[in-house]
């Protein structure tokens, strides 16, 4: 059945993500006592300006490879060479065109766009480290979508692995600072390519380019340029607002806050990683849908269990990671966790729009979205400080995923269970601001603990279906 499989799959890729995403967690002491909040946000801000370039070099060409990969001609071995190459050769010439226009206008944008002039060699790193990423995502997305998740987690977590180590080195023994990060995964970067290359070089083949097909692609892709620039106001909006209202030091707590509500990006990502190969299977041969609909109850009632968990954890998670200084970003935790999910949700929800190929769709979403999170930020952050940018966001990410929901379904009509994912999401909000008030008037454990009980088995009766629920009693009751 599609669920052990997808199941398997999300279970290695969540292993992964957690031994990948167990060496930032490490981390965490580490530049937290290195770094002042200060620090820690100019250094936020760094690399949120860094990842400025990587959706622009890439063009949406992710979602033409993952489409494509199984969709082209026959989908034999040689016409899935011929997507990767073309994909890859792409990105080359793109990536290129744009770092090369970036080192032209570096000066400009550092002087009028930035708010404290910084290094341009800083700079020039950040976008060369963008164009290393866009290629490196690309080898490790093949293994995605061959189905070799076991190959994924190996690259990515040797990605991770030596970009900390030599960070770490660079910032501690070398005095470096923030900078021994920048340079630090741009290393890394440059070393795994190279394995990457030589590992895959069976996929890479110039006789096998398609000048027609590299005019499909980028036809496909292109709509999803626009998408990229918004994408990242979306990403960066928070940032930039907190940055010029509140100053470094706030940015600096609420950096660290949205790190530690990211780890739901554990479970979120694992599912991504998963889906995405197999939905794009499953959308050849589904005619009404029900497993995308099934998967929509799933994956946002099990997703929100664990949202509450982390809400509950939060302080202490601080208390044994951060010193002092970061402790009040544990108001945020809660709110960027439910971000987490909606920021795949959308892979579910959107899939009429990606069946009908008409992904101009998607710009037009992330419109709304990217509208709502600009005007949301500027009112509620000078009231409410660091909280008022993660609900922004929160509201944002609603407002986006209610977007897609409407064109996709008037596209392709799946019987979503409408009203089980409303419930769902308004108990999970209800949940977190529950919890994190409680947590703010420094209520007991025990009553937490209770508190976090309901809301757990509210969110099972409401994901599950009678039959659902009875298969697992009879289940339970025989082991």
């Amino acid at each position: 059945m599609w669920q052990k499989q997808l199941t398997k799959d999300s279970i290695i890729y969540g292993l992964g993500s957690v031994l990948a995403r167990s060496i930032g967690i490490v981390t965490i002491p580490i530049y937290t006592r290195a770094f002042s909040p200060e620090i820690y946000g100019k250094l936020e801000f760094l690399i949120t300006l860094g990842a400025f370039f990587t959706p622009i070099m890439t063009m949406g060409t992710d979602s033409a490879f993952s489409y494509y990969f199984y969709n082209f001609k026959k989908n034999l071995l040689q016409d899935r060479i011929t997507v990767f190459s073309t994909v890859l050769l792409w990105r080359i010439i793109w990536g290129t065109i744009i770092l090369l226009s970036f080192f032209y206008i570096i000066t400009y944008f550092n002087n009028y766009f930035l708010p404290n002039q910084i290094n341009i060699k800083i700079l020039y790193i950040l976008a060369f480290s963008s164009y290393l990423t866009i290629l490196v995502n690309l080898f490790t997305n093949l293994q995605r979508m061959l189905f070799k998740p076991k190959s994924y987690i190996t690259y990515t977590f040797t990605l991770t692995f030596l970009s900390s180590i030599i960070s770490i080195i660079l910032v501690l023994y070398f005095n470096m600072s923030f900078r021994g990060i920048i340079f630090g995964n741009t290393i890394a970067l440059f070393l795994v390519l190279i394995v990457l290359v030589l590992l895959n070089f069976k996929f890479i083949s110039i006789r096998k380019l398609k000048i027609k097909f590299l005019l499909k692609v980028v036809k496909f892709s292109f709509p999803f340029l626009p998408e990229a620039l918004m994408w990242y106001l979306f990403s960066f909006a928070d940032r930039w607002f907190i940055l010029k209202i509140l100053g470094e030091k706030d940015l600096g707590i609420y950096a660290l806050g949205a790190k530690i509500g990211l780890l739901l990006i554990l479970a979120t990502q694992a599912f991504r990683l998963s889906w995405t190969p197999f939905a794009m299977k499953k959308l050849k041969v589904s005619i009404k849908g029900r497993i995308f609909s099934e998967m929509s109850r799933y994956y946002l009632g099990f997703t929100s269990i664990l949202a509450l968990t982390l809400t509950f954890f939060s302080k202490l998670l601080l208390f044994f990671l951060t010193t002092e200084k970061f402790y009040e970003s544990y108001i945020i935790i809660g709110p960027m966790a439910i971000q987490t999910i909606l920021s795949s949700f959308n892979l579910i929800i959107g899939v009429g729009i990606l069946k009908k190929e008409k992904t101009y769709l998607f710009p037009i979403c992330l419109f709304f979205g990217v509208l709502s999170n600009i005007i949301f930020n500027y009112y509620l952050i000078p009231i409410y400080g660091i909280l008022g940018a993660a609900t922004a966001s929160v509201f944002a990410y609603v407002i986006w995923n209610i977007s897609i929901f409407v064109i996709s379904t008037k596209i392709w009509p799946i019987e979503f269970p409408k009203l089980r994912i409303i419930l769902i999401f308004i108990t999970l909000c209800a949940g977190v601001m529950l919890l994190t008030l409680l947590l703010h008037h420094e209520t007991s454990y025990m009553f937490l603990s209770l508190v976090l009980l309901f809301f757990t088995l509210l969110l099972i009766f409401e994901t599950l279906t009678k039959d659902e629920i009875t298969k697992i009693i009879l289940f339970l009751k025989n082991v």
